[in-house]
């Protein structure tokens, strides 16, 4: 008994070594635009069953859909839960996480990424979406999905691939706890830069294009998902300056929602409707600044989520935001009111 207990006492010993050691050397972005461990983390910290409509996929969606503008507009609570260049196996894995954990009325999924047709992504893009992804069978699923064999420890062990970070490490690595993170931002990223001299593309002269086998394979699993689970999803394309040849990957994704029953909007046909413009609404070609993603959010609750009744009152803290989110709106930010903790 005494081998045993001691064998036992030092697997635990080693596992809160290794576990520490993995927490300590992590790739830690919880401030600024990209505060993708503050975004990804608050939502898995948040209590079950809390948001009405979840919205997924790449730095499309938390460029364009702001879920303060959205919850003040429609009552709604709702989050923003993807990653740049977020690939479509990686989102069906962030869906089902969500649907288990939250049981949305609604999942919004922006297509972005069914025009990204390699493989896998590359290791940067990886690292972003699984790092702070909570270990348990849908990570493993998802990271034998994104990587081939040789590089998917990388993927699960973080001290691996960031082992040189031991000269970098300051205070805020030993002190980081992941399950204090909260984003007021409930995942959107607030964009204040405007680019300039963009040129919409106009023409309707394209030919639909088919993705990837890969794509399309995890397109209709995220459509045979939410419907097995009885969850509404709707497939967008937010507002962008297509480039030549992207819109007919947004077409084929467009016949493959609606062969399978589900709704697709194309949101540049809606350009002059929500008011966009590209002198001031834009933070680069392919994304929404602030000032777009607020007349975009605003034009989406009021066309879109109309049929949706509230699980729920909004909160205080809801509030709370949303009068720091219209401060901010106006120019009157504070640096120091910042906190990525829940407290």
């Amino acid at each position: 008994m005494k081998k045993l207990f001691r064998a036992v006492l030092f697997l635990l010993i080693a596992v809160f070594i290794f576990v520490s050691i993995d927490r300590i050397l992590a790739r830690k972005t919880i401030s600024g635009w990209w505060n993708m461990t503050t975004k990804i983390h608050s939502f898995f910290n948040s209590e079950p069953d809390k948001y009405d409509v979840i919205f997924c996929g790449s730095s499309h969606a938390y460029c364009s859909f702001n879920p303060l503008v959205i919850g003040e507009e429609t009552g709604l609570s709702s989050y923003t839960i993807a990653t740049q260049k977020q690939p479509l196996w990686a989102t069906y894995y962030y869906i089902k996480e969500a649907i288990e954990r939250q049981n949305p009325s609604l999942i919004v999924l922006d297509c972005f990424a069914f025009s990204l047709t390699d493989e896998y992504a590359d290791d940067a893009t990886n690292y972003t979406f699984t790092d702070d992804f909570p270990f348990g069978i849908n990570k493993l699923k998802m990271i034998k999905e994104s990587a081939p064999s040789d590089k998917r420890f990388d993927l699960l062990f973080k001290f691996t691939k960031y082992h040189s970070r031991w000269s970098e490490l300051t205070s805020e690595d030993f002190n980081y706890n992941p399950s204090e993170l909260y984003d007021y931002l409930y995942g959107y990223c607030m964009l204040t830069s405007t680019a300039k001299d963009l040129v919409k593309n106009s023409s309707n002269d394209y030919i639909v294009t088919p993705s990837s086998d890969k794509n399309e394979l995890w397109l209709k699993n995220i459509i045979k998902l939410c419907k097995e689970k009885n969850v509404e999803l709707m497939i967008v394309k937010t507002p962008l300056c297509e480039n030549d040849g992207e819109r007919g990957y947004f077409e084929r994704a467009k016949e493959i929602a609606e062969k399978n029953g589900v709704e697709f909007v194309y949101y540049n046909d809606f350009f002059d409707k929500i008011g966009l413009s590209l002198s001031t609404d834009f933070f680069d070609r392919a994304h929404l600044n602030y000032k777009g993603a607020d007349k975009f959010s605003r034009y989406f609750a009021k066309t879109a989520l109309s049929g949706i009744s509230p699980k729920r009152a909004l909160d205080d803290r809801f509030y709370n935001s949303l009068e720091r989110y219209k401060r901010e709106f106006n120019g009157d930010s504070n640096p120091f009111y910042y906190s990525p903790k829940f407290n």
